[in-house]
């Protein structure tokens, strides 16, 4: 994705992200979300943990292509939430109202979601008693088929996924 990629290597060159970003393109858990929305077809997902925004932005460009190949109807979301104002460097504001960027509490956000969930991303601390309220939270959200990812395989998203039936698969990024 040639716009992807020049967008990273824009913002590493010529914002803050220059003092804290490796200059080379790293797709890591980057592609794994990309393929996720791809793969699913979402039209809704929440990523909990919005940081630079690299991954968000990978989000964007999966569900503008599902949005392309699925026709009418209800427009992509990316909903993503961060504790600090500060973060998602790597987007141009709303994308053209595809993001609804939120700062708070990842709880609360969820909480106050209306919308139906095709994909979660847990990207947050890795707190038990935090993850396990985000989880309580998104259980009456998620779409029929939804899929959720979190970044760390722990005894509370194990829980979550025993309770919902949900398969999960732990897997090592090198």
């Amino acid at each position: 994705d040639a716009e992807f990629a020049q967008r990273f290597h824009q913002r590493v060159r010529q914002t803050r992200l220059r003092h804290s970003c490796d200059p080379q393109l790293r797709y890591g858990r980057f592609v794994v979300n990309y393929m996720m929305a791809r793969a699913s077809g979402a039209r809704v997902v929440f990523e909990a943990g919005t940081d630079r925004g690299l991954g968000s932005w990978a989000l964007c460009r999966a569900l503008q292509r599902n949005a392309a190949e699925g026709g009418p109807g209800q427009l992509p979301l990316l909903i993503t939430v961060d504790v600090r104002a500060d973060r998602g460097d790597f987007l141009d504001g709303d994308e053209g109202g595809l993001v609804r960027r939120l700062v708070g509490d990842s709880v609360d956000a969820l909480q106050a979601t209306p919308e139906p969930i095709d994909l979660f991303l847990h990207d947050t601390v890795n707190e038990p008693a935090h993850s396990r309220a985000q989880f309580a939270a998104l259980a009456g959200r998620l779409a029929p088929q939804a899929m959720v990812h979190s970044c760390w395989f722990s005894p509370a998203f194990v829980d979550f996924c025993d309770q919902h039936a949900l398969r999960c698969l732990e897997y090592v990024e090198q």
